[in-house]
Order: C-alpha cells, then structure tokens, then sequence
C-alpha cells in the first residue's frame, strides 16, 4: 500500500502531486493557478475574479451590468453574460429573482431554472451601492431566488427546479441567496426532484 502524506496530496484524493492536475481540488488546474499567480495546493488560493456583472431588480440605468447604475434588472441576462471560461463573480442586490424573466426565458414556464455555469459565483445580500464583497450587510438573507412562476402564491404552477446544478463543479458558487417555492411534480423522474437545487452529476 503506498501511503501518501499530505504535502503530497493535499486535497485527498488519492493522486500524488505530479500526476494529479488539480492539487488542491478547487476546481482550477495546476497550471491555470500557476499562471494566474494563486497557490495550487491551497484550495483557498483561487485565481483572481476578472469580471463582476451586477444585477439589481430596481436598476434604472442601462441595464448592461456594467456597474450598480446600469446593473441588469434580472438574474438571467448576467449569466448569460457570464462565459463560464473566466472566473466571474455576479452580485446579486436585494430583491425577488425569478427565472422566467429574462433573454431566452418564457414567463410562466415551469422549466424555467436558473442553470449555473463552472467558473461563475452568484453572490447576494447586496443592498445596490457596495464596492466589495465584504461591504455587504448581512443581516439575514435579503436576496431571494423563487420559483413562484406562475400565479402569485399558488405553488401548483411554479417552476420545477428553482436552480439547477446540474453538469457543474466545484468552481459553480452560490452564496447567499434565499431559495424556495419550487415545485418538484412534473412529468419526468428529474422534474420530482430538487425543487429548490437540482443536482444531477
């Protein structure tokens, strides 16, 4: 049995530093974190985010999510945005997020879902003016994604999967954001599941 320590397999999972790709398991690889600058066996290292799109449901700018000002109304134009190659952050300000709304989207469809992509960090509890992560409040959840879809406060129309994490590693991040109202019944095995997240991998 070769036994390995942890200098030379950080993140445990049976691979030895010179054959595993990611040492640390953070879900960027070795060399992307070697040319980035960050450490790849400190899976608390991460390559430096190069793109903050920003949403806020009261936006009155140009709703390009290009600041606060011109942030974009809804949450599914920023991940459309959000090219899943770079690391991005999407700072979502307070308010009520559905995912019907938005390019692409059909209002009322119950297989609306907001997807999450690899390499995007969704991160509420904005109040619409911060300029750092760390400048939020934080009292309590203030930034809710629902699967209220259909009519108002009558769940037997809302959307299957309010989100779904589905295909997705280590680097997809949700962080807080309020969940809720999804409706798991529809026809397919999938869609009785994950009302809140579905996580098919």
């Amino acid at each position: 049995v070769d036994l390995l320590d942890v200098d030379e397999d950080p993140d445990k999972d049976g691979l030895h530093n010179d054959v595993d790709l990611d040492d640390d398991g953070d879900g960027y690889s070795d060399a992307e974190e070697t040319a980035a600058g960050s450490d790849p066996r400190n899976s608390w290292s991460l390559p430096p985010v190069t793109k903050v799109i920003y949403v806020d449901l009261d936006a009155q700018g140009d709703n390009n999510g290009s600041s606060w000002a011109n942030a974009y109304d809804n949450l599914q134009a920023a991940l459309a945005e959000a090219d899943g190659v770079n690391r991005t952050q999407i700072w979502v300000a307070e308010g009520v997020y559905r995912p019907d709304v938005g390019p692409g989207q059909t209002e009322g469809a119950r297989n609306s879902t907001f997807q999450l992509k690899n390499r995007v960090e969704i991160i509420g509890g904005f109040q619409g003016h911060e300029q750092t992560v760390d400048a939020r409040p934080m009292r309590g959840f203030i930034t809710y994604l629902s699967g209220d879809v259909g009519a108002h406060n009558w769940p037997g129309d809302n959307s299957y999967h309010v989100v779904n994490a589905s295909g997705v590693g280590r680097t997809a991040v949700l962080a807080d954001l309020g969940i809720g109202r999804g409706q798991a019944d529809g026809p397919t095995e999938w869609d009785k599941r994950g009302a809140g997240i579905l996580a098919n991998n």
